[in-house]
């Protein structure tokens, strides 16, 4: 078990292969282990395949057995993945809506969720990059979800300049970024250039699995 583990870490952040992480572990999952590592890598893997149905019950799975062992450092991991998969689960349901009705029940309700985690996130370790461009995205109003009272910008060029202090290589945060300097600073040049950057990074290999 703990070498098809090791395996599926390793098709994970190296290889950047979710299906790979699949192929490995799903069938050990269905004999129910103890250890949170199994169903924290499948979770992860199902968000990187835009499965967050999937995903949710086995971070959630990652989460008790956590609890069980005494919540390791692995734990936080697993409240964020948590997170990441439910902000998924809200833009697909806003995106595959049979009403509009139904949509924004279904993705305010999985945006709390996922705005929930995010906060624990935080709270556990402040400095959470990930967390904080998270909450970043939602802030700057993502044109996935619905139209709710949740823009901030404000915020998010709070949350987005503090991750950048942070971590200056981030993809992610740059790319927020260029977000920023597009559509709500005014500054086209200054975005070019940071999507510009985020292409670099990403070609230097820069950047986990997200």
């Amino acid at each position: 078990h703990q070498e098809a583990v090791q395996a599926a870490r390793a098709a994970l952040v190296e290889k950047k292969d979710p299906q790979m992480v699949k192929r490995l572990l799903e069938g050990m999952w269905a004999a129910q282990p103890t250890d949170s590592e199994t169903p924290y890598l499948l979770g992860v893997a199902h968000v990187l395949l835009y499965d967050p149905d999937k995903a949710l019950p086995l971070l959630e799975g990652c989460l008790t057995n956590e609890s069980r062992n005494g919540n390791s450092p692995q734990h936080v991991d697993c409240l964020y993945w948590s997170g990441r998969a439910s902000a998924m689960k809200a833009a697909l349901s806003w995106y595959y809506r049979e009403s509009v009705v139904d949509g924004l029940i279904k993705s305010r309700r999985a945006i709390g969720a996922a705005l929930d985690r995010y906060e624990q996130v935080l709270a556990k370790m402040p400095d959470h990059v990930g967390a904080m461009l998270s909450q970043a995205e939602y802030y700057m109003a993502a044109p996935y979800l619905p139209p709710m009272a949740y823009g901030d910008v404000t915020k998010a060029r709070t949350l987005v300049a503090r991750a950048l202090a942070l971590e200056a290589n981030n993809p992610r945060a740059h790319y927020l970024q260029a977000r920023l300097d597009l559509y709500y600073n005014g500054r086209r040049d200054q975005a070019r250039t940071g999507y510009a950057r985020v292409r670099q990074l990403l070609e230097r290999g820069i950047g986990g699995a997200e």
